[in-house]
């Protein structure tokens, strides 16, 4: 695995304050402020008055430019063998 990311429709600000709080420093942490790439991959939800258009929870694996494999969150639980992959993975590169 070459890049673990967490994409969050959030500004620079927000996003360097989560990975601050978390100690997330092996985590490549990116602000879609206006949610262009989350409304492009159509993975977007209308929270109303909670804040708006956000981001669906998921796990999605990129190889050599392509998606491979997406894992959307059911309401209230992600619990695929994507994410478990994700994390093991994680847990690999973070040593």
């Amino acid at each position: 695995m070459d890049l673990i990311a967490c994409l969050s429709v959030n500004d620079s600000f927000v996003m360097k304050a989560w990975a601050d709080d978390q100690n997330a420093g092996e985590i490549t942490m990116l602000a879609d402020g206006g949610a262009e790439l989350t409304l492009a991959l159509g993975l977007e939800m209308d929270s109303g008055s909670f804040g708006g258009i956000r981001s669906r929870r998921y796990a999605m694996i990129i190889e050599d430019g392509t998606v491979t494999e997406l894992a959307l969150e059911a309401p209230k639980a992600l619990r695929s063998a994507v994410l478990r992959r994700c994390w093991l993975s994680w847990a690999d590169f973070t040593g």
